[in-house]
């Protein structure tokens, strides 16, 4: 299965399963122009002041950089700055860009009339049913900014919180569970942390799966994401007979710890962390 997937791909993934995500449009050179001037009137219809358009993204980024916004008034901006990603050809084959309505959060640590980001991290592993699980994850928040991940360069102090505690996040949880769960297998990874954004308008907005995202930190370690993670792939490695290990299948190696229990789980895991 294909576990390297760029933004196009990786919204087209999104797209099928749920219509809980910001309406994208991916662009390429050639279409551009004509394309953009038709979509930024029937589809991009976010008219709210003080507040971006459009969220424009290099389909290559990672971790926030790339990131930019639009306000209405920054249009001829935005078509300048595609452009420059167009023409850098001795870098990508194909450059393209992914451009989203920009969805305004719900804010929940932000005084009134400040302007802010947040949105959930929400981490899920395969079990050994085939079933994908909620194992934890983090609300984060910042203010004066309008992405409220670490990576981008803002020096205001970020937020963060266990999803536990987010009403908000519970009120949805089980739908958002289900619809990441269904382009987790689409996507064909194990293990993941999704970005989603509760809207204003209360409704939730799948943005993306990142699959190599980190696991660190205090709110997380609370939470036991490590050990969790590690169970998940352990444990699916045990069942796998497709797994090798000295040329034989791990089950078949470490037979002695083969039970279907928890208890044979937790010795793998805990052997790994030595």
């Amino acid at each position: 299965m294909k576990t390297a997937f760029n933004k196009e791909e990786m919204q087209k993934c999104i797209d099928s399963c749920t219509n809980n995500t910001p309406t994208s449009k991916v662009y390429c050179a050639n279409s551009f122009n004509e394309r953009f001037e038709i979509d930024k009137t029937q589809l991009f219809t976010n008219n709210t002041s003080g507040q971006p358009y459009l969220v424009v993204k290099n389909i290559y980024g990672t971790g926030g950089h790339g990131v930019k916004f639009y306000f209405h008034n920054e249009i001829s901006n935005l078509k300048q700055d595609a452009q420059n990603i167009f023409t850098q050809t001795e870098i990508i084959t194909t450059p393209k860009i992914l451009v989203q309505e920009y969805i305004k959060p719900k804010l929940k640590n932000i005084s009134s009339g400040l302007h802010g980001a947040a949105h959930y991290r929400v981490i899920m592993c395969l079990d050994i049913t085939g079933e994908y699980k909620y194992i934890g994850g983090l609300r984060l928040e910042k203010k004066d900014t309008f992405i409220s991940n670490t990576s981008n360069k803002e020096k205001t102090k970020l937020f963060k919180e266990s999803l536990i505690v987010d009403d908000k996040f519970q009120e949805h949880k089980d739908n958002i569970i289900k619809s990441l769960a269904k382009i987790a297998k689409i996507m064909g990874i194990s293990q993941f942390g999704a970005d989603v954004i509760i809207g204003e308008n209360n409704k939730f907005y799948i943005l993306e799966l990142n699959d190599g995202h980190g696991i660190s930190g205090q709110l997380l370690e609370n939470q036991a994401i490590h050990e969790k993670y590690a169970k998940s792939f352990y444990s699916r490695a045990l069942y796998n007979k497709y797994f090798m290990v000295d040329g034989l299948p791990i089950r078949a190696k470490y037979h002695s710890l083969f039970t279907p229990n928890d208890k044979a789980i937790n010795n793998v895991t805990a052997n790994a962390y030595r």
